[in-house]
Protein backbone atom coordinates (compact mmCIF):
# COMPACT_ATOMS: atom_id res chain seq x y z
CA UNK A 1 0.00 0.00 0.00
CA UNK A 2 0.92 3.79 -0.23
CA UNK A 3 3.01 5.52 2.29
CA UNK A 4 0.86 8.14 3.67
CA UNK A 5 3.05 11.70 2.63
CA UNK A 6 4.67 12.85 5.92
CA UNK A 7 3.92 16.68 5.13
CA UNK A 8 -0.07 15.89 4.67
CA UNK A 9 0.05 13.92 7.97
CA UNK A 10 1.91 16.93 9.67
CA UNK A 11 -0.78 19.35 8.18
CA UNK A 12 -3.82 17.02 9.24
CA UNK A 13 -4.77 16.75 5.57
CA UNK A 14 -6.73 14.15 3.68
CA UNK A 15 -7.34 13.16 0.28
CA UNK A 16 -7.13 10.77 -2.81
CA UNK A 17 -5.53 9.45 -5.83
CA UNK A 18 -6.98 7.18 -8.49
CA UNK A 19 -4.83 4.93 -10.76
CA UNK A 20 -4.98 3.97 -13.83
CA UNK A 21 -2.14 1.42 -15.00
CA UNK A 22 -0.93 -1.67 -17.42
CA UNK A 23 0.01 -4.99 -15.67
CA UNK A 24 2.05 -6.20 -18.79
CA UNK A 25 2.31 -9.88 -20.10
CA UNK A 26 4.95 -11.05 -17.56
CA UNK A 27 3.27 -9.77 -14.67
CA UNK A 28 5.07 -6.22 -14.17
CA UNK A 29 3.45 -2.85 -13.80
CA UNK A 30 4.29 -0.87 -17.42
CA UNK A 31 2.93 2.21 -17.55
CA UNK A 32 1.25 4.10 -14.82
CA UNK A 33 -1.54 7.29 -15.33
CA UNK A 34 -4.39 9.16 -14.12
CA UNK A 35 -7.78 6.50 -13.85
CA UNK A 36 -10.46 8.50 -15.96
CA UNK A 37 -13.17 7.07 -13.45
CA UNK A 38 -11.77 8.94 -10.79
CA UNK A 39 -11.94 12.98 -10.32
CA UNK A 40 -8.60 14.37 -10.13
CA UNK A 41 -7.94 15.88 -6.38
CA UNK A 42 -7.17 18.95 -6.39
CA UNK A 43 -5.37 20.88 -3.53
CA UNK A 44 -1.81 21.63 -2.10
CA UNK A 45 -0.97 17.91 -1.36
CA UNK A 46 -2.34 16.72 -4.51
CA UNK A 47 0.39 15.59 -6.12
CA UNK A 48 1.92 14.00 -2.85
CA UNK A 49 -0.91 11.52 -2.79
CA UNK A 50 -0.50 10.78 -6.38
CA UNK A 51 3.58 10.62 -6.19
CA UNK A 52 2.84 7.90 -3.23
CA UNK A 53 0.15 5.86 -4.87
CA UNK A 54 2.87 5.74 -8.12
CA UNK A 55 5.58 4.48 -5.85
CA UNK A 56 3.42 1.70 -4.59
CA UNK A 57 2.03 0.55 -7.32
CA UNK A 58 5.17 0.68 -9.50
CA UNK A 59 6.61 -1.91 -7.47
CA UNK A 60 3.83 -4.67 -7.55
CA UNK A 61 3.96 -7.89 -9.69
CA UNK A 62 1.21 -9.67 -10.65
CA UNK A 63 0.50 -13.18 -12.35
CA UNK A 64 0.05 -12.51 -16.06
CA UNK A 65 -3.23 -12.12 -17.59
CA UNK A 66 -4.02 -15.78 -19.47
CA UNK A 67 -6.07 -15.42 -23.20
CA UNK A 68 -6.94 -19.07 -23.66
CA UNK A 69 -8.84 -20.01 -26.95
CA UNK A 70 -10.83 -22.84 -27.13
CA UNK A 71 -12.66 -25.43 -29.35
CA UNK A 72 -15.84 -27.15 -29.02
CA UNK A 73 -15.25 -31.00 -28.46
CA UNK A 74 -17.04 -34.03 -29.22
CA UNK A 75 -20.49 -34.96 -29.17
CA UNK A 76 -19.59 -38.22 -26.91
CA UNK A 77 -23.30 -39.15 -26.12
CA UNK A 78 -25.26 -37.99 -28.91
CA UNK A 79 -27.63 -34.94 -27.77
CA UNK A 80 -26.01 -32.66 -30.08
CA UNK A 81 -23.89 -30.66 -28.35
CA UNK A 82 -20.41 -31.04 -27.87
CA UNK A 83 -19.39 -32.78 -24.04
CA UNK A 84 -16.31 -30.60 -23.63
CA UNK A 85 -14.10 -28.09 -24.76
CA UNK A 86 -10.16 -27.82 -25.48
CA UNK A 87 -7.65 -25.47 -25.06
CA UNK A 88 -5.91 -24.62 -28.67
CA UNK A 89 -3.79 -21.77 -27.97
CA UNK A 90 -2.50 -19.59 -24.65
CA UNK A 91 -1.19 -16.06 -24.76
CA UNK A 92 -0.12 -13.71 -22.44
CA UNK A 93 -1.89 -10.66 -22.43
CA UNK A 94 -1.70 -6.89 -20.91
CA UNK A 95 -4.49 -5.67 -18.98
CA UNK A 96 -5.36 -2.40 -17.01
CA UNK A 97 -6.89 -1.54 -13.73
CA UNK A 98 -8.45 1.36 -12.00
CA UNK A 99 -7.80 2.02 -8.56
CA UNK A 100 -8.64 4.81 -6.35
CA UNK A 101 -6.53 5.64 -2.98
CA UNK A 102 -8.02 6.97 -0.06
CA UNK A 103 -5.79 8.77 2.73
CA UNK A 104 -7.47 9.28 5.78
CA UNK A 105 -6.97 10.56 9.16
CA UNK A 106 -8.26 7.67 11.80
CA UNK A 107 -7.43 8.47 15.04
CA UNK A 108 -4.40 10.49 14.99
CA UNK A 109 -2.85 8.30 12.21
CA UNK A 110 -2.35 7.92 8.52
CA UNK A 111 -4.62 5.32 6.70
CA UNK A 112 -4.79 4.43 3.69
CA UNK A 113 -7.27 2.53 1.35
CA UNK A 114 -7.79 1.20 -1.92
CA UNK A 115 -10.78 0.23 -3.67
CA UNK A 116 -11.78 -0.67 -7.38
CA UNK A 117 -12.40 2.52 -9.41
CA UNK A 118 -15.76 2.37 -10.94
CA UNK A 119 -17.65 4.80 -12.94
CA UNK A 120 -19.87 7.91 -11.75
Amino acid sequence: MPEYPAVALAAGAGGHAGLRFVVGPRGDVETIGPSPLVPEMEGPFADEFRGSAEAAVGAWKFEPAVLLRTEEGNDLDGDGKPDYRRATSMELVPVYLDIRFDFEIVHGRGSVRASGAAAP
